[in-house]
């Protein structure tokens, strides 16, 4: 069964990724020198794994050797924090 993953999360840029990778997520685990099942956690929002800053950067340089635009983790987390920065400093506005 597929999960729904939120926009703007790392789950669903884990995602993408995985799309845009002809071997999807087993290119991840390679990628990243992890198992598969751990990177299926690092997107799965009901596991506490979450994914390491080195993988982070590793599969959105994939990401784009495969031939997609932008990176999608990364742009994750400008939205998420640009979102908790709006909500954390409100009153200045």
């Amino acid at each position: 069964m597929t999960k729904l993953r939120a926009p703007a999360t790392v789950d669903a840029a884990l995602a993408r990724i995985a799309g845009q990778l002809p071997g999807g997520y087993a290119d991840m685990a390679e990628i990243t020198g992890r198992a598969v099942r751990t990177v299926r956690n690092w997107g799965d929002p009901d596991t506490p794994e979450h994914i390491p800053f080195d993988a982070q950067l590793a599969l959105d340089l994939a990401f784009q050797a495969a031939g997609g635009v932008g990176c999608p983790i990364y742009e994750a987390y400008t939205i998420q924090l640009e979102l908790a920065g709006a909500d954390r400093f409100a009153q200045r506005h």
